[in-house]
């Protein structure tokens, strides 16, 4: 299975640049070979705050703000945020790779939504199999063209123009002790965060997909969406540096697992 929320000093192999590995089947001998045997992966999408005492806490209502303290002492109310998934691929432990379809594009996720709510990306029928990585891409999010008769995009269109471009956006208020401080900050890299099925699981042992289940595997992507401001003085930070950094702090606060219902560790 795929551990939980793991910890930035956790081993797992994360990469900034888009691996050089073949897509689909191209890593084996035709998609014939097994699709009637094969095997069908969903991948979720969620998001929520940092779990304090093995508790999930709530920072927000549905279509709301979320508000939470950071550990400079800062309350932040986030206005506007959005982490655009654009892609993921599975790899089995023979170095076989399989790209996920996206069901309906890159999938634009509103941190103002419910915490813990499933946002469904996608999906593919592989072999079965050990699987020893999870890869998933975020990246600028375009706007999808609806001409005359097209019917309603499933993911939600965001209103502000600002997240086009935009693999990660935030904005917001920050305040303490009276004092108030605007921000707003775009990252417009595509960055793959990739976990180590096997280094992440604890026994050791990499994620066996089967078709003797009856079901779809089904794995999560998760983000803590508070730790984005993990020492952040906002006295005294500078919005340009942020904004190099965003890229980086977004592979620190994802995290994956396997099933759709996240339990707070102990």
């Amino acid at each position: 299975m795929i551990g939980l929320a793991p910890s930035p000093m956790q081993a797992l192999r994360r990469s900034w640049t888009l691996p050089r590995a073949a897509l689909a089947c191209a890593a084996i001998t035709g998609c014939a070979a097994f699709e009637d045997n094969a095997a069908q992966v969903n991948m979720f999408a969620t998001h929520h705050a940092a779990p304090v005492a093995g508790v999930i806490p709530n920072a927000g209502e549905d279509d709301q703000p979320r508000v939470f303290d950071n550990d400079e002492g800062w309350t932040i109310t986030l206005v506007d945020a959005y982490i655009v998934t654009t892609g993921a691929r599975l790899v089995r432990c023979d170095s076989s790779v399989f790209e996920l379809d996206l069901f309906w594009g890159p999938c634009p996720e509103d941190l103002r939504g419910e915490d813990l709510e499933l946002l469904s990306v996608a999906g593919l029928g592989v072999p079965p199999g050990e699987y020893c990585e999870l890869q998933v891409d975020f990246g600028p999010y375009v706007r999808p063209e609806l001409g005359p008769g097209a019917d309603a995009p499933v993911h939600e269109i965001p209103e502000s123009p600002q997240v086009e471009g935009a693999s990660v956006y935030l904005r917001g208020l920050a305040e303490r002790n009276g004092e108030q401080v605007a921000f707003e900050h775009r990252a417009t890299d595509r960055v793959v965060v990739e976990f180590d099925l096997v280094a992440d699981d604890p026994t050791g042992e990499p994620t066996t997909i089967t078709t003797d289940e009856g079901f779809p595997k089904e794995l999560t992507t998760s983000k803590t969406y508070d730790e984005f401001f993990l020492g952040v003085d906002f006295a005294t930070y500078e919005p340009a540096a942020y904004d190099a950094e965003l890229g980086e702090l977004l592979v620190a606060i994802t995290h994956a697992f396997e099933g759709t219902v996240e339990v707070a560790p102990d």
